[in-house]
């Protein structure tokens, strides 16, 4: 076998472990992408191979630990078990560090409600104080806003005969029940006391609002679990809400936090009839920009395509930048609503520069971050037989090649090139965006064109030579 898996301790704790499952890790297979480096991989345990024990203890034990696929001594693949579904008895179980399943820092974005209060009833008051409102079943030093200053909060009527009346909320007082009553302004500069509509008839229904924040868009502060995130790192999330009070804004956030704290197991279904097949455990790993979106940005920021890169990196609690090549083409982040990190490096990275040039970027081996443009020469040959050869036609070990590089398919019909033209306009040259590797042998890459991209699989030669490949180059 041309490769080994490890397992690794998760990068915030201190204890380090190191496993090497490469005999029970079946059907392993993972992909690099040019954005976003070390992308996605699975494999599969069963009991067949490992006891029923090892079985729940891994899924049990290892969500968030650093997982390593390890070539001819280099590491050619690194990222975190993001997702377990352990299938047992006909039922399923699943751990995940998805957003939606599980999120350690919490706020609600909500709209502050137009209508603070809506009732029936009430009267007019004259006496004692002139321009005021009544209702004796109401407590209104909620809304007392203290009599100076613009009024906070103003009150609209709707009379019995279909007439309304308005004006701006002054200080509660008690007429017959405590602060049953409160005085009217007609403006929230308060140069004028009185209503400015018919105050003669008997009132049907009113609404009291907030002068300034109805139908505003509002923020809760931040929660968090503080032992969750040391445990795990901080996986940000922004519930919103629509029309809501503050006071059950921060009730939703505080039962998210409870609920989705900790990437808990969760029954997903199913349930008797399955006790002679053997139980599973389906593994779903990530590279480690998968963790560039566990954060968002909420600011706005203009800098140079390569500066806002290692800005935006900064955030990171576990990427580090390792080579950001100087892109001076100026780009804006605008994070008035809230983004996810890795989205926004992803929409610099598409940007290219002023020269209209592809670039790429993404996570690699110690999680390490690499932003350069793409290449502009060919790396690789693909043979008439389907092989992948380097520049010395010495055939890639499949597991070093990474996506972000230009293959020459020695086979195709060449066509008519224009004159001039960049190796980009070569009809046999092709840009490589994605490639997977599927044990034991077996490569697929992307590659884009003018369409949708397709899909190549290609057939590495089997060896335990490693006289027979050639490591790929290093970017």
């Amino acid at each position: 076998m041309i490769y080994n898996l490890h397992i690794h301790s998760h990068p915030l704790r201190s204890t380090d472990c190191h496993v090497d499952i490469t005999p029970v890790a079946g059907r392993w297979q993972r992909s690099t992408r040019a954005i976003g480096g070390y992308w996605l991989g699975s494999f599969v345990m069963s009991e067949e191979d490992v006891s029923l024990l090892d079985l729940q203890n891994f899924y049990n034990t290892y969500m968030g630990n650093t997982i390593q696929e390890v070539s001819y001594g280099k590491t050619t693949w690194e990222g975190i078990f993001y997702e377990f579904r352990l299938m047992q008895q006909g039922k399923e179980y699943r751990r995940s560090l998805t957003p939606e399943l599980w999120h350690n820092r919490v706020k609600t974005a909500y709209t502050f409600p137009d209508v603070l209060d809506d009732e029936a009833g009430g009267a007019y008051v004259y006496n004692p104080v002139a321009n005021s409102f009544q209702d004796a079943s109401q407590d209104f030093s909620e809304w007392d806003d203290g009599g100076a200053g613009d009024a906070t909060y103003s009150i609209s009527v709707e009379n019995a005969d279909g007439t309304r009346a308005w004006g701006f909320l002054g200080v509660a007082f008690t007429t017959t029940n405590p602060n049953d009553s409160i005085t009217i302004l007609s403006d929230q500069e308060r140069a004028n006391a009185g209503w400015n509509g018919d105050t003669t008839v008997a009132v049907a229904t009113y609404e009291i609002h907030n002068v300034l924040l109805s139908g505003a868009g509002q923020e809760t502060d931040w929660a968090i679990n503080t032992a969750s995130a040391n445990e795990y790192g901080t996986m940000e999330y922004i519930v919103t809400l629509g029309g809501a009070a503050p006071e059950a804004a921060d009730a939703m956030r505080d039962a998210h936090l409870a609920e989705y704290a900790w990437p808990r197991s969760r029954k997903m279904g199913g349930g008797g009839g399955g006790g002679k097949r053997p139980t599973t455990l389906e593994v779903q790993v990530a590279g480690y920009w998968a963790t560039l979106n566990w954060l968002y940005r909420e600011d706005v920021r203009t800098d140079t395509a390569s500066g806002m890169v290692s800005n935006l990196l900064v955030s990171s609690e576990f990427i580090t930048a390792s080579r950001i090549s100087d892109n001076p083409m100026r780009v804006r982040a605008d994070s008035t609503i809230p983004q996810r990190i890795g989205d926004l490096i992803e929409d610099v990275i598409l940007s290219g520069d002023l020269d209209g040039n592809i670039w790429q970027g993404g996570v690699y081996e110690d999680r390490q971050f690499i932003y350069e443009q793409a290449p502009t020469t060919v790396a690789y040959y693909e043979r008439a037989d389907g092989v992948i050869v380097n520049l010395g036609r010495v055939p890639v070990i499949p597991t070093h090649l990474k996506a972000g590089f230009l293959l020459a398919d020695e086979s195709s019909p060449t066509g008519i090139q224009p004159p001039a033209s960049s190796v980009w306009d070569d009809p046999s040259v092709a840009y490589v965006d994605e490639v997977k590797f599927i044990a034991p042998d077996t490569l697929q890459y992307h590659i884009v064109d003018a369409g949708e991209g397709i899909m190549v699989v290609v057939r590495q030669l089997e060896s335990s030579k490693f006289g027979q490949f050639a490591s790929a180059g290093e970017y």
